[in-house]
């Protein structure tokens, strides 16, 4: 009898520490392995959709609105000021590629297959802490720290930027989901310029939000634990 105890409170126990694995909001709810493991791979961006707005002192608005199936990124962007406006669509074809390493370096790669142009962004990864004011649980979001980008364009020329080069520096992903084979994150950016001229301020801003799938390319033994 007590020996089945025993048992009993250890099944408890370890069950309690596997559900804590749930963090995203829609996380696997039993998960064997550690987040650290479940991010630590090759990933693939097989989806993604997202909306931005830009709007000038002046007064006019660029809204922007786009989707990615995998292969086609289909993009509507409506420019409008007062009563007028205008709708421009078009699509590019390309691939992205995420590694995120153990070590907490990752590379992220982009290939634009319309018109051969490519380019790279390294640096380093690691979880946040919880954060009652962003609504942000223990390790549900990662803070991407850059600090070095690698541009190739069609005719093969190849610039690189780092340090005090890189104009955004890092970036937080909000991991909605983290499978061990998927991963579907959410990035939300804001920004305000102003400038003064002749005692006047004028105020810009843009903001923009997006929620990208990326499924698992390659299994490796030693990302499992």
């Amino acid at each position: 009898m007590k020996k089945t105890l025993i048992l009993v409170a250890l099944l408890a126990t370890a069950s309690l520490g596997i559900q804590s694995c749930k963090k995203g909001e829609n996380d696997p709810s039993l998960s064997l392995r550690s987040r650290k493991a479940r991010l630590t791979g090759e990933w693939q961006l097989s989806a993604y959709e997202g909306t931005s707005e830009s709007v000038s002192g002046s007064g006019s608005k660029i809204t922007t609105t786009y989707s990615f199936d995998g292969a086609i990124e289909k993009v509507s962007q409506t420019t409008s000021f007062g009563s007028s406006s205008t709708t421009t669509t078009f699509e590019n074809k390309y691939e992205t590629s995420y590694v995120f390493n153990k070590d907490g370096s990752f590379k992220i790669s982009y290939s634009n297959l319309d018109n051969n142009t490519r380019s790279e962004s390294e640096g380093f990864w690691m979880f946040l802490e919880g954060n009652e004011n962003a609504d942000l649980k223990d390790k549900e979001a990662i803070l991407l720290t850059y600090t070095k980008t690698t541009n190739t364009d069609k005719d093969g020329k190849v610039t690189t930027n780092s340090g005090k080069d890189l104009t955004n520096n890092s970036q937080t992903l909000v991991l909605d989901q983290l499978k061990n084979d998927e991963i579907i994150y959410k990035v939300n950016y804001q920004s305000i310029n102003s400038s003064t001229s002749n005692n006047t301020t004028v105020s810009s801003t843009y903001t923009s939000t997006e929620t990208s799938t990326l499924k698992k390319k390659i299994e490796s033994f030693n990302n499992i634990f």
